[in-house]
């Protein structure tokens, strides 16, 4: 049954419209809180489905984890990877869109890592600022010289 029908069919049963329950409710969206509010979670389509607190506290876990535990080559959480994550482990759909707020709500916030080299030498990098960087660096001239860009008449 499709998922539009069962919520025709529960309004009807209740009294809450009287003659065609489609005509009631124009589309599925408009009725998705009176059916959360009526039907337990599990027998809720998917899209309809919402993470308990319980499911929150598992999924908190499952992220503490890595993503390298689901096949990903890098250790970076990113929406499409905690929405695939959520509907692997929950059955539950999120839009990748929507998934930041669920990360907010567990106490997760945005990071950016630091674009740097995956060769990047830190030892070859502090000799070259500490002796290679001085040595090349232009020195300030002479007080009282002038400069080439000097736009004083002598």
């Amino acid at each position: 049954m499709k998922s539009d029908q069962l919520v025709a069919k529960r309004l009807t049963a209740s009294g809450a419209a009287s003659g065609r329950a489609e005509q009631f409710l124009p589309n599925l969206a408009a009725a998705t809180m009176w059916l959360s509010w009526s039907t337990p979670r599990e027998a809720l389509p998917a899209q309809l489905r919402r993470l308990s607190e319980k499911d929150g506290q598992r999924l908190q876990t499952l992220l503490l984890q890595g993503p390298e535990r689901l096949g990903y080559e890098t250790p970076l959480w990113t929406c499409p990877r905690v929405a695939h994550l959520i509907t692997q482990e929950f059955g539950v759909r999120y839009h990748e869109g929507h998934v930041w707020k669920i990360l907010v709500g567990l106490g997760w916030s945005p990071q950016r890592p630091t674009g740097r080299a995956r060769e990047r030498n830190e030892k070859q990098i502090r000799h070259w600022k500490k002796k290679v960087w001085p040595a090349i660096k232009k020195k300030r001239s002479a007080k009282g010289a002038f400069s080439s860009s000097s736009t004083k008449a002598d």
